[in-house]
């Protein structure tokens, strides 16, 4: 409970407690006639004092049997009328002959300090069995393609592969996205507890709908977080998305590839955008003969290649590689950038062969045009022969992932690890400061100033002196007291 929600509850009971003794005073001004009323007001406190006795009473002795002949007998003597010590006394040693007229097997244990029941001692001669520790979970492979949290159940080792969403392409003949950024986290110990995983999307192509052609979308991030007692997850690990390909026309704002965690590609004779993780987009190069040529999205393993100049001049400029990992026991490819959108030629391959490749003339993108989901690969650019204004946009960013290889530790590891990470969350220690040896005199102080309150201006003595006649004014006229 936060301290908010505490303090609400407290104001809350206090309200209540207060109204039920200040509202009979405020609403009545008279004696009451009604005798039901009366008789009503009078019983209440001692229906509220039963209410908060009586169920106690059936508990206080740990037997229900004997709980309920010393109730009753109490309630016998006290309607004869007889002293309340009498009554106490009675009902007490009522209590204590029926717990010891009752046989042995039906009483409770006695409970521990902390309530649970104690465990049943061995027989005699026997040793005391030694509580062993569980048997850790065995290894496991966890693959998180959308926004999930699970838990450490055992202190565990865990390596750790998170891919950014990809980019997505640039529209109208258009860069590819990048790929999303690939972040993976060696062997590393981490204790029981909760954790969350967050995947990124990846980005939409430009709409192509109007001229000019939009950028595409920049992918989402990929995050591994740890969930603190308080409930606030601590973000331990991210892996950016690839920023989305250039579109063309529109100027600098439009063209430019995006920065990411792999540069989107640039288009229109614009460059391409940063990679804060990995390679950078592509630039796109002056047209030659007529040829547009737009670029490759960077990949997360490194920056997209130049545009082709030698042979085909029209070609668009191919995506950045991707990443290798084989955390699944597999090796596979992650976070290959998009190639460039086509122009009266063929268009730019996707990174490594396998991000998004630049979409062909004269239809939508489809197939292989679009970043894997699962894989982070930024979307090809869009082509700009088309025979309808959908069909020039580019093609849509793979979401990433995040896979999370589960090794539990072994007994003694744990309980370091535990010790070790409990003393890290711990808060420090205050800073004590020692006693000075010798009392040191005391500084001479300048005189302190005169710090009297002056006189009001006249202005305001006036002003509070015509405030006083009217308050006098205000005020019922009483008689004069007579003079001894």
């Amino acid at each position: 409970m936060t301290h908010a929600r505490l303090l609400a509850l407290v104001l809350a009971v206090a309200a209540a407690s207060y109204a039920l003794r200040a509202l009979p005073l405020a609403l009545l001004r008279r004696p009451l006639r009604n005798p039901r009323l009366v008789a009503f007001i009078e019983r209440l406190p001692y229906a509220i004092l039963a209410a908060m006795v009586v169920p106690d009473v059936f508990s206080s002795t740990g037997e229900p049997a004997s709980a309920a002949v010393g109730f009753a007998v109490a309630l016998l003597l006290a309607l004869l009328g007889r002293s309340l010590p009498l009554v106490a006394a009675a009902a007490t040693a009522a209590a204590i002959a029926v717990t010891l007229a009752l046989p042995s097997p039906t009483r409770a244990a006695p409970e521990t300090p902390s309530g649970s029941l104690r465990s049943p001692a061995p027989p005699a001669g026997e040793p005391t069995p030694v509580p062993q520790p569980a048997e850790p979970p065995a290894e496991e492979l966890r693959v998180f393609s959308a926004d999930a949290s699970f838990d450490l159940t055992y202190p565990s080792e865990l390596r750790i592969l998170l891919v950014g969403g990809g980019g997505g392409g640039g529209a109208e003949c258009g860069g590819g996205g990048g790929g999303g950024a690939v972040v993976e986290i060696a062997s590393t110990n981490f204790p029981a507890g909760s954790y969350r995983v967050a995947v990124g999307a990846g980005g939409a192509g430009g709409s192509g709908n109007s001229s000019p052609g939009e950028q595409g979308r920049d992918g989402g991030d990929t995050t591994f977080a740890r969930v603190l007692p308080n409930g606030v997850a601590d973000i331990l690990f991210q892996a950016p998305g690839g920023g989305g390909g250039g579109g063309w026309g529109g100027g600098d704002f439009f063209s430019r590839g995006r920065t990411g965690g792999s540069g989107g590609g640039g288009a229109n004779s614009r460059p391409g955008g940063a990679g804060t993780h990995g390679g950078k987009g592509g630039d796109s190069l002056p047209p030659d003969g007529g040829y547009r040529r737009p670029a490759g999205g960077g990949g997360a393993g490194g920056p997209a290649p130049d545009v082709n100049l030698a042979k085909d001049q029209g070609t668009s400029g191919a995506g950045g590689p991707g990443v290798a990992s084989d955390i699944t026991g597999t090796n596979l490819v992650y976070g290959a950038g998009g190639g460039g959108g086509a122009y009266n030629y063929r268009a730019g391959p996707g990174g490594s062969g396998l991000g998004g490749h630049g979409c062909r003339e004269s239809h939508l993108p489809e197939g292989d045009e679009h970043g894997r989901d699962g894989f982070g690969e930024g979307g090809g650019g869009g082509n700009h022969n088309a025979t309808s204004a959908g069909e020039y946009r580019g093609a849509n960013g793979g979401s990433g992932v995040a896979i999370v290889r589960i090794r539990p530790l072994p007994a003694d590891e744990a309980a370091a690890l535990a010790a070790s990470w409990a003393e890290s969350e711990s808060p420090a220690p205050e800073e004590t400061r020692e006693p000075p040896l010798r009392a040191e005199p005391a500084p001479i102080l300048p005189p302190a100033p005169d710090r009297r309150p002056s006189a009001p201006p006249r202005r305001v003595r006036l002003f509070l002196r015509l405030l006083a006649g009217v308050r006098d004014a205000a005020r019922p006229s009483s008689p004069a007291r007579p003079a001894f």
